[in-house]
């Protein structure tokens, strides 16, 4: 499936949630909430998420600093001849990444499910370095343009202009306009919501695990204190028999 509709210069947010929807969920929540995402945030999470399954290639590498730009530039390449900082990674799907960096093996052979998350969401950041200029300006289109998005009996494309029309409306209605997070909401996905279930669950586990080991504990209190009971009874009468014995 394209990323971009037929005259690839137009993003398709319906088609592209699989992948767009989750990698804005994980932006977003090692993000400050009272902050608004920032183009250059996006950019910068996407390229330190799909740097992260990679590895320097060779003894002489370059570092961070120097590489970190290519991601970008080696993302949108249509014509590998034309750049001397970008290689296609045969690793990562063939895809074009920054002549210095090469895939880490260890995502290879995915047995951990930590390692699998990783590799997704650096395969899903790449896609959003790939679209970031073109999501940009579907956020910057004015609604009046919308109906250039809609071809009759194209459905791709109606259904792209109806969430758009829907992504304009939240944008409108933000009182501190929030790109980003309104295309999260217009994917209909709450992440206050989200988080107060997930603090609600984590509140239940809580309080069900106190609850079992007070209930071990008291357990464990009552096995002693029986097995107390029993001794001082044992012993009381090994006591008493001896003193009568005596006495006899």
């Amino acid at each position: 499936m394209n990323k971009l509709n037929k005259n690839y210069s137009e993003f398709n947010f319906v088609e592209n949630k699989y992948w767009l929807l989750p990698f804005l969920i994980s932006l977003d929540k090692g993000f400050d909430n009272n902050k608004i995402i920032s183009y250059k945030y996006t950019e910068s999470y996407a390229i330190n998420t799909v740097d992260k399954v990679f590895r320097p290639k060779g003894i002489f590498t370059k570092s961070y600093n120097q590489y970190y730009s290519h991601w970008s530039e080696c993302s949108r390449v249509y014509n590998i001849k034309l750049y001397d900082n970008c290689r296609e990674s045969p690793g990562f799907e063939n895809k074009y990444v920054p002549s210095s960096r090469k895939f880490n093996p260890k995502y290879k052979k995915l047995i951990n499910f930590k390692l699998k998350y990783e590799l997704q969401l650096a395969k899903y950041s790449y896609n959003y370095l790939e679209c970031i200029q073109a999501i940009d300006i579907m956020l910057k289109t004015p609604s009046s343009d919308y109906v250039r998005f809609s071809i009759e009996y194209d459905t791709a494309d109606i259904n792209n202009k109806m969430f758009m029309i829907n992504l304009r409306n939240i944008q409108n209605n933000q009182s501190t306009k929030d790109n980003y997070r309104a295309i999260i909401q217009a994917y209909g996905y709450d992440t206050s919501s989200s988080i107060y279930k997930i603090k609600k669950i984590q509140h239940y586990n809580n309080n069900l695990i106190n609850n079992t080991v007070t209930i071990i504990n008291n357990k464990l209190n009552d096995v002693s204190n029986d097995v107390s009971d029993d001794v001082s009874d044992d012993v009381s009468d090994d006591v008493s028999d001896d003193v009568s014995d005596d006495v006899s």
